[in-house]
């Protein structure tokens, strides 16, 4: 069971290298918080698909 410890992070979205810095914190973070692997994947899946998003249709962000 997931820990209720909440993560926080801001991360700037510019370019590709920093959609690979996105996947690997918010993986890091789920294991950190307790989720398993495939909690892990799906959460890492969504942030990847919103971080492409905003470098993509929004110019990047934060």
């Amino acid at each position: 069971m997931p820990s209720s410890t909440a993560v926080e992070a801001s991360l700037p979205i510019r370019s590709d290298m920093d959609l690979a810095w996105v996947r690997q914190h918010v993986r890091q973070a789920a294991g950190i918080l307790g989720f398993g692997l495939v909690a892990q994947t799906k959460l890492v899946t969504a942030a990847s698909e919103l971080a492409r998003n905003t470098l993509v249709h929004g110019g990047g962000g934060r």
